[in-house]
């Protein structure tokens, strides 16, 4: 990624996400004032939006977290998009709706997809700012007025912080350093910072300025969970974007999220899945952002993270070395079929567009396994 955001200016994203998403004629805050930020000092609206699909107990618990706090004088509404769900999210959505019928909205969004429902929450929400949750996740105390404040302050276009993992068995003792990113686990200190990456937010816990998102045309439909594959990298790809074009990222200790990790995200064979799964996404977003260039610089980068790395003789090490190549094979399957589907098309071509919709079919888990939408 460092590659990556480091070459030449940006493609209009129109090409990259599912159209052009709707313009600013909603994107005034909740009382229909102007979306600039005409004063430091003027407070921005806020929309939470939270994607779902078929987790309801973990859904009212996420949605509570931002209910039961006040906001702190923060305009803000709670937009959930429900992306097919068949469990009790429909009821649980029309009683929060009734508890709460000036601040909670919910839309539904048919075809599965995690970057699919985000796009439709940008669609739909009336805030500047359009801040996400996962539906796994809850947000510290303070969340929505932190969010707003750090992107007031900053005079950035998007904004991150920490998050926190909830843990749903021990954490193995191989379980360490780097591969905390995997389950989510995120955290850059107590100092706001610009980030121009290869490190971006986390997206349980991003915040955009809702204009350069609907100027971006929103998140990319090519990566992202999807029923219960494990691809990931649709907000990489999007602030990488952002970057490229002139758009400031900040990390900041505040706003804080608790993201919850299920005992079997813990095990050896989980992080196996994700890492090839991994590997698959970096392929799709190296060529989105750079073609064939992007998967030839790729390649060599996932060799050398797969043969570089150290020999020491502890277990887990030569387990974590094991599962970088797991990622170094997604990375060649990802690029095999990336390179195929688009093989008569330039990225982010019509014909490529129509391709990839074609031949949208993703490695898949075991069966029985929940992911996000």
């Amino acid at each position: 990624m460092a590659r990556a955001l480091s070459r030449a200016a940006p493609r209009r994203s129109l090409e990259l996400g599912r159209a052009r998403l709707p313009g600013a004629a909603t994107a005034g805050d909740l009382r229909g004032a102007p979306t600039e930020r005409s004063s430091p000092m003027r407070r921005l609206a806020v929309s939470v939006v939270v994607c779902t699909r078929n987790r309801a107990p973990l859904l009212e618990r996420a949605c509570r977290s931002v209910l039961d706090d006040p906001g702190g004088g923060v305009d803000w509404e709670l937009l959930v998009v429900d992306n097919a769900s068949t469990d009790e999210t429909a009821a649980l959505l029309a009683r929060l709706a009734t508890e709460y019928p000036e601040r909670v909205r919910s839309v539904e969004e048919p075809v599965l997809g995690l970057a699919r429902a985000r796009n439709s929450g940008i669609e739909h929400c009336r805030g500047e700012i359009v801040a996400f949750l996962d539906d796994d996740a809850e947000a510290e105390p303070g969340w929505v007025e932190a969010v707003e404040r750090l992107l007031r302050s900053s005079g950035a276009d998007a904004v991150g912080g920490p998050v926190q993992p909830i843990l749903g068995g021990e954490l193995p003792e191989w379980f360490c350093g780097s591969l905390l990113q995997y389950i989510t686990v995120w955290d850059l200190g107590d100092t706001v910072r610009d980030l121009t990456g290869p490190e971006f937010p986390r997206g349980t816990n991003m915040a955009f300025l809702r204009e350069c998102l609907v100027e971006g045309s929103g998140f990319s439909e090519h990566l992202g969970r999807r029923g219960t594959n494990l691809l990931s990298c649709e907000e990489t790809e999007l602030f990488a974007r952002l970057v490229r074009s002139g758009r400031r990222i900040v990390y900041g200790p505040q706003p804080v999220v608790r993201h919850r990790v299920p005992a079997e995200r813990l095990r050896w064979s989980f992080l196996a899945r994700r890492f090839f799964a991994q590997g698959v996404s970096e392929a799709i977003l190296d060529w989105q952002l750079d073609g064939r260039a992007g998967l030839e610089a790729g390649w060599r980068r996932q060799v050398g993270y797969a043969v570089g790395v150290d020999t020491t003789s502890q277990w887990w090490s030569k387990s974590r070395n094991l599962l970088r190549r797991f990622s170094l094979v997604g990375y060649a399957f990802g690029a095999v079929r990336t390179r195929w589907i688009l093989a008569a098309a330039k990225p982010g071509s019509a014909d490529g567009e129509r391709a990839m919709r074609r031949r949208s079919s993703e490695p898949q888990p075991p069966a029985g396994e929940k992911t996000s939408p």
